[in-house]
Formats: C-alpha cells, structure tokens, sequence
C-alpha cells in the first residue's frame, strides 16, 4: 500500500470495502457497481487483496465458487469509507445528482 489515500481513492474499492455482507462472490460485487467491468473488478480485487484489505476464498466445486471477505484490517478502514460515501451522497445532492447513478445500495 502506497499511502493511506491510495485505498480509499478508488469508488470502486470503496463500494467492495463498504459491502455489508461478511462474504460476497464476484457476481454479487460486480452487480453492486454500476459500470464495472469484470477486468476492472478483477483488478480491484487482486489489489485489495495484495494490500491485506480483504481474503479471497476459493472452493473446490464445479463451477468454481470464490468468496472475498473483509480482514481485520479491511474492517478498520469502514468508518472512514461509510464517512467519504456518505459526504459523497450529500454533494451529489448539492450538484441535483443521484448518488444511484453510480452505486447500487
């Protein structure tokens, strides 16, 4: 991890580190993210995993099943993002912008 921005730059690392459920396939995330692409979410994902932010869990079925979850150090950062979504939501609202346009909560 670079520095402490760097995480908490990216919308779609902060939709994935907001998620309220403990685990979510990738479907479930991509869904969850407008205009995501699969490459895009994948990347995301590799990174957050490489900065210990969440736990990736694979199980051996047919079709494949992953799992991402938060760590305990992907859990810290919670307030601070629920804090920058929710001043988000609040200036999109001062530009007559809906939040929805770019989050599916």
């Amino acid at each position: 991890m670079e520095s402490g921005f760097e995480p908490a730059g990216q919308a779609h690392r902060r939709r994935v580190g907001t998620g309220q459920q403990i685990n979510q396939r990738f479907g479930c995330l991509q869904k969850g993210i407008n205009g995501i692409s699969q490459k895009m979410l994948t990347q995301q994902l590799r990174q957050l995993e490489q900065d210990g932010l969440i736990s990736r869990k694979v199980f051996a079925e047919v079709p494949p099943k992953v799992e991402y979850s938060l760590t305990d150090l992907g859990r810290s950062l919670q307030p601070i993002l629920e804090s920058i979504s929710t001043w988000g939501k609040g200036y999109l609202e001062t530009k007559g912008t809906d939040s929805k346009d770019f989050i599916n909560d």
